[in-house]
This record gives structure tokens, C-alpha cells and sequence, in this order.
């Protein structure tokens, strides 16, 4: 049983056994154009019935949340009695919100009525019967795919690559369809250094191109599977033979994403990554093979940035 037809047999259940078909409104919107606020939601469940339904401290509760994640829109409706949730519904996530409107006063209206919400009611005729005209065909439903783009650009804390906490920039671009997604990103980490002797140095700095396939397990939330291959170069001086490297660098791990939206399409994006290198990258002294230092096995890293929807 889906949750639609929950929400409609728990509204049913409550309209058969004698109570007022009224109900109580609470509403959570957004300030986008073309989205209902509380009053505009109110006024088209109450065309649809034919009343208003609305009373306050009414038996039946309707509480309506839209949302917006990404570009897509979709709407929540939770109706309770007594404070116990009755039944939930959330509905299909479309890129335009006029189109979460109509799903949201419907559902509501055929919940609080079953046999005549379904439809806005029109006066009837006062007088004579005029030529009855067809109504107009339904809406057609969306089923194109939505995609939505979107481009970033953060610095980063890394941890376990360099001999001291590094920092850098990445940027990235991000290809979404619903709650998957697929990005590819760039980062360069700063040089980070240590002293293994008073008069010795080493250093090292990485570049990284990453592939990142994601999973969107709640709202805002991100998990990521992170395959990154690059170059690292490390540095040693101070010593009797310096000595510089560049070599190939890879690590397999994941990353844990959230974004907050402050405009309809810029959002902070904020997240931490844990990752197992692939390569191991030291640096030895050729003349006494001392090991002077080694990268990570498990390295991690945190970034803070801005994202733009395309």
C-alpha cells in the first residue's frame, strides 16, 4: 500500500466514523517564486471541496512541508490526530514547484473528502442549462528526466599526504538525476613540511583528479565513493645528497557531504573524507637508507566551499 492511499483510507476511516470533515493546517514553505504559502494552500483545498475545511484546534492536523534539494522541488504532508501520525505522503520531485502546488492541494482534498476532492467544485447554473463544455484535459504528468548541474569550489584540510596538515583548493562539477549523482572534481594541496633534523627538511604536495559517485541518503546529505589518482611530489633538503620525486599517487575511500541551500541556487557545501592509499610514496636517504619519512596509509581530508545549480 502505497503512502497516498494510506493518507486517503486514514482520512476515510475518520470521515466514516462521524467526525466533521475539518481539519487544522500547519505549513512549513519556501520563499521561491511560484511556490503556495500557507493562505494560497488553504484557499485551493478549499475550492476543490467547495468550502474551507480549515477550523483551528480541529480534530484532524495536516502538517505540509515543501522542500526544495538541488533544483528539484517536492512537497510532505503528515496527517495526525490526538498527536499520533495517521499516514505520510511525500510527492514526485519535479523542477517546477506550481507543479508540486496542484499535487499537494489535491492530495489534501481527496484525503479530507474521498469522493468529491478531487476536482475544484463550480457553481451551479441559475437558471436554465447552458451547453455543458468539456473540461479541459489534466495536466500532463512530467516524465521527462531531470537532470540538474551543479559547479563548486572549496578549499581543504588534508591530513596523512604531506608530513604536516596541508592545505589546498579543489573545484567540482556534479551531474545529478533525483537522489544519484556523479562528479568529478580537481584539488592541489600546498606543500606541507617537517623538520627531521635540525638541519633537515622534507616536503611534499599533491595533485589529485578524483571520480565521485554519490548517493543521496537524506535531504542535503551526500555519500560519495572517492577513486583518486594524481601525482605527488615530495622534496628533501638539508641532506648530504638532496633529493626531489614525482611520482604517481592514488587512494580509495569515500566522502560525506552536506549542502545548505541560502539561495535557490547557492548552497554551502561542507564534508569530510576518509581514504586508503593504493601507492605508498617515501622518502629514503640513499647514502645511509634511513627511512626520513613516509606518507599515510589512511589519509583524510575536510572542505568547506560554495556550490552554484546550473
Amino acid at each position: 500500500m502505497g503512502p497516498f492511499s494510506s493518507l486517503l483510507m486514514a482520512a476515510s476511516l475518520l470521515v466514516s466514523s462521524g467526525a466533521a470533515p475539518v481539519a487544522e493546517l500547519s505549513f512549513q514553505g519556501l520563499n521561491d517564486p511560484g511556490c503556495f504559502s500557507k493562505s494560497e494552500l488553504q484557499d485551493a483545498v478549499a475550492a476543490r471541496l467547495g468550502y474551507s475545511p480549515w477550523r483551528p484546534q480541529a480534530a484532524q492536523k495536516y502538517r505540509v512541508e515543501l522542500i526544495k534539494n538541488g533544483v528539484l522541488y517536492y512537497g510532505r504532508v503528515v496527517l495526525e490526530e490526538a498527536g499520533q501520525e495517521l499516514a505520510r505522503r511525500e510527492t514526485p520531485r519535479v523542477s517546477a514547484c506550481q507543479a508540486v502546488n496542484e499535487a499537494l492541494s489535491l492530495s489534501i482534498a481527496i484525503s479530507i473528502d474521498p469522493l468529491g476532492g478531487g476536482k475544484p467544485k463550480e457553481t451551479e447554473p441559475a437558471e436554465t442549462p447552458q451547453a455543458v463544455t468539456p473540461p479541459p484535459p489534466p495536466p500532463e504528468k512530467t516524465n521527462a528526466i531531470q537532470l540538474h548541474h551543479q559547479l563548486g569550489l572549496a578549499s581543504v584540510l588534508s591530513l596523512g599526504t604531506a608530513p604536516s596538515p596541508a592545505l589546498g583548493l579543489k573545484g567540482y562539477y556534479r551531474l545529478g538525476l533525483e537522489k544519484l549523482s556523479m562528479g568529478i572534481e580537481g584539488r592541489i594541496d600546498l606543500p606541507g613540511r617537517s623538520n627531521v633534523s635540525p638541519e633537515a627538511e622534507v616536503e611534499s604536495s599533491l595533485a589529485l583528479v578524483s571520480l565521485l559517485p554519490c548517493y543521496q541518503a537524506i535531504d542535503s546529505l551526500n555519500l560519495c565513493l572517492s577513486i583518486d589518482a594524481g601525482i605527488m611530489r615530495v622534496k628533501g633538503s638539508g641532506f648530504e645528497e638532496a633529493r626531489q620525486d614525482t611520482v604517481f599517487y592514488s587512494q580509495l575511500g569515500f566522502q560525506l557531504g552536506y549542502s545548505w541551500y541560502f539561495q535557490s541556487n547557492l548552497s554551502v557545501q561542507a564534508g569530510v573524507g576518509l581514504n586508503a592509499a593504493l601507492t605508498r610514496v617515501s622518502l629514503v636517504d640513499s647514502q645511509t637508507e634511513l627511512l626520513l619519512w613516509s606518507a599515510s596509509e589512511i589519509t583524510g581530508q575536510g572542505y568547506l566551499g560554495l556550490g552554484f545549480d546550473l
